[in-house]
């Protein structure tokens, strides 16, 4: 959700190096993808760009969680503001038609040399047409401090651009009962070290207001001191047709209250269980 008001949303943490995949495969076509759509939002403004690079039915974050954002961007006024984004980092499925990227972002006025007015980063999951054109299925996002260090370095789980097609059934299926089974294990105990256990040695931890970070520690501390209060609630759930990627999303509940949204990005190798690659939690 690169944020509707001034800013929008979609994820993800800082690269140690940089990486190059290899030019001739699906993963460097998606990030082609995104850096695409994000050249056309300078150029031609972000209401154009989100109206064409969406998918007809794309999933994204306004007070609610809509499945019609490429409808709503369509319709809505041309702004005096510019929209900046760059792909830090991106994951894709063994069958080479969807994918999720995530990076830093930035809303700035429509003058020269002015201060960016929002920063944040992204997370984007992008599915591959019929036509073979990469389209945006989710868009999402949190609002955070300015990136340090380096920029733009890009990564990348090594040997996603060499992937293998594999063939999973009931894919969509066994994603839910993991996402369900989570929720559940948080419902019975609130245990911060339990919802750790769901995390991938290599996710990434996404919140409103820091920088991303793979430290789970981190996701920990704040769960121990906040999370007591807190429960997820599922709204819907998008899957690989490989069977080995995929995303949950829904309402961030405080007091039985919604309080905000999250997306978690899963994933799973070599059949083995689901894990979380990617875990956005963004609250008002």
């Amino acid at each position: 959700m690169r944020f509707l008001n001034c800013c929008f949303f979609l994820v993800c943490a800082q690269a140690m190096f940089a990486q190059e995949p290899d030019s001739a495969s699906a993963l460097y076509s998606l990030r082609d993808a995104e850096r695409s759509f994000a050249k056309a939002s300078v150029m031609y403004g972000r209401k154009a760009a989100f109206a064409e690079f969406l998918a007809e039915k794309a999933i994204i974050f306004t007070d609610k969680w809509i499945t019609d954002g490429k409808q709503l961007w369509q319709g809505r006024n041309a702004t005096p503001v510019i929209l900046k984004w760059e792909p830090e980092f991106a994951d894709i499925s063994a069958g080479g038609d969807f994918g999720v990227s995530t990076g830093p972002w930035e809303a700035q006025e429509y003058r020269p040399n002015t201060a960016a007015v929002s920063t944040g980063y992204f997370l984007s999951a992008w599915e591959k047409q019929k036509d073979g054109q990469w389209k945006v299925i989710l868009d999402a996002g949190t609002h955070t401090p300015s990136p340090t260090g380096p920029l733009h370095a890009f990564s990348f789980p090594v040997g996603s651009d060499r992937m293998k097609v594999q063939s999973v059934n009931d894919t969509q299926m066994s994603l839910e009962k993991a996402e369900n089974g989570m929720l559940a294990s948080w419902k019975k105990q609130h245990s911060p070290e339990e919802y750790e256990s769901f995390l991938r040695d290599d996710a990434r931890i996404m919140k409103e207001g820091q920088l991303p970070t793979k430290d789970k520690a981190n996701l920990t501390s704040w769960l121990k001191k906040n999370g007591n209060s807190y429960e997820w609630k599922q709204i819907g759930s998008v899957t690989a047709s490989s069977g080995d990627v995929g995303f949950t999303y829904g309402d961030a509940l405080l007091d039985g209250k919604v309080k905000g949204n999250y997306v978690r990005i899963w994933k799973r190798e070599n059949g083995s269980g689901w894990k979380i690659l990617i875990d956005l939690l963004s609250l008002d």
